[in-house]
């Protein structure tokens, strides 16, 4: 990923994730790519499937909101915004700053 090899980290990440579905580093460096890519809707898919793998991992709620928004998928809008902030509140790190 950093000598912007996307393709080739993706391939490598899917065949990480074929041995193990619920590796939450993979998911995440997975997510985290696929933004980049601008590929928002799959990457959404990783942050979720990293939430239930572990619900209190720093700044996947954040993540997963900021691809829904990208995609414009507004169907959790309100309860996420809410978690978030409830989350913020309680001292936990659940969303980073906005990438510019």
């Amino acid at each position: 990923m950093k000598h912007g090899r996307y393709s080739e980290a993706l391939a490598s990440l899917d065949r990480i994730l074929g041995l193990e579905p619920a590796h939450l580093d993979t998911l995440i460096a997975r997510a985290s790519l696929l933004t980049g890519m601008k590929r928002y809707e799959e990457a959404g898919h990783d942050y979720q499937k990293a939430l239930t793998v572990a619900p209190d991992y720093p700044y996947l709620r954040g993540d997963l909101l900021q691809c829904r928004l990208y995609c414009c998928d507004w169907r959790f809008l309100e309860e996420q915004k809410q978690s978030i902030a409830s989350e913020l509140l309680a001292g936990n790190a659940s969303h980073g700053p906005w990438p510019t």
